[in-house]
């Protein structure tokens, strides 16, 4: 049995202004559009920090077979850039996995709480208090309403991996079983993972 506390941070940096060139279906270009705001989630980065506590608990059968573990996880962000911040985060997330010589099988359940994102920019929304736009909400797209952001995701997914000497590779696939988004948003229909690690 082991239980790990760990904590990490980050910070995210970007500009929330992207260059543009619009062109023709022939391939002409007509003109180019400079400074045109992208919307939140487009951004490469708001600009604060982030702090990320996690705790795990992992329990081993005697012989290493079998493994159950938990982990519970979040992001807490510190302040705002350019009047808005991501929205603060909970995971929680059990799994069960057993071991077959070189192949591991695992069985996850994965569970996200996200806020809506903290604040409004104006250089991306616009007029954050009287919005002039299309659409109900009266920003020009969803993705430029901060309310249209976070909510909470549920998934359960498998997975298998084989290790060849310093090498690993894994796939790991899933459905969510509960979704409940913030205003307008798209619905998850599954998710893939894969990765190839190497260790030394």
């Amino acid at each position: 049995m082991t239980c790990l506390l760990n904590s990490g941070s980050v910070l995210i940096k970007g500009s929330p202004h992207i260059n543009i060139t619009h062109v023709r279906q022939c391939g002409q270009v007509i003109h180019h559009v400079y400074n045109n705001p992208m919307s939140y989630n487009m951004q490469l980065g708001a600009g604060v920090v982030g702090l990320m506590p996690a705790l795990t608990y992992n329990w081993f059968s005697d012989d290493k077979d079998y493994n159950l573990g938990g982990q519970v996880s979040g992001t807490a962000w510190a302040g705002n850039n350019d009047g808005w911040s991501p929205g603060n985060s909970t995971k929680l997330s059990a799994w069960a996995q057993t071991g077959i010589d070189d192949f591991s099988l695992w069985l996850r359940s994965n569970y996200i709480n996200q806020a809506s994102l903290s604040g409004c920019s104006a250089a991306i929304s616009g007029n954050c208090q009287n919005p002039n736009g299309m659409g109900g909400t009266g920003y020009i797209m969803p993705g430029f309403d901060p309310q249209n952001y976070g909510g909470e995701v549920a998934t359960l997914l498998i997975g298998a991996s084989y290790n060849y000497k310093m090498f690993s590779v894994g796939v790991e696939g899933g459905v969510p079983y509960y979704q409940n988004f913030n205003g307008t948003q798209n619905m998850n229909s599954y998710t893939i993972n894969s990765g190839v690690s190497f260790m030394f």
